[in-house]
């Protein structure tokens, strides 16, 4: 197994990124079509009218790990990354009019890998959105 110097998997691990949040991205904006149009029909300003988003979501800082969930297709919008990473997709989602972001926990594995999961998103993540 040959290993790629430092900078050349980050630059890697980015475009990476960069290509999951314009996926992301499109899908959320994709989303809010139906309701801006049932908006309209109704007279009701869009203003008023939260809109979430559900996604699945991976999170951590081993790549070996995240490499996996990266590859996998599980049929709905996820988010796969570090921190910075998902800091990055949430921006995207919330650039495109989204109000609430919902994550399920179940895919943040056993408890201590889910409080570890969670500890990243809620000392990392959030604050950005606050």
């Amino acid at each position: 197994c040959v290993q790629l110097p430092a900078r050349e998997r980050r630059q890697r691990r980015a475009a990476a990124a960069r290509v999951q949040l314009g996926r992301e991205q499109r899908r959320a904006a994709a989303g809010l079509q139906p309701a801006r149009a049932v908006r309209e029909d109704v007279g009701r300003d869009g203003n008023e009218i939260q809109r979430s988003a559900c996604a699945l979501m991976f999170i951590g800082e081993d790549e070996e790990k995240l490499s996996r969930f990266r590859e996998t297709d599980f049929g709905r919008a996820t988010i796969v990354g570090t921190p910075a990473e998902v800091i990055d997709i949430v921006g995207a989602y919330s650039d495109v009019g989204l109000d609430e972001l919902i994550v399920p926990d179940f895919t943040f594995g056993p408890l201590e890998r889910k409080k570890e999961s969670m500890d990243l998103f809620i000392e990392q993540v959030a604050p950005q959105f606050r």
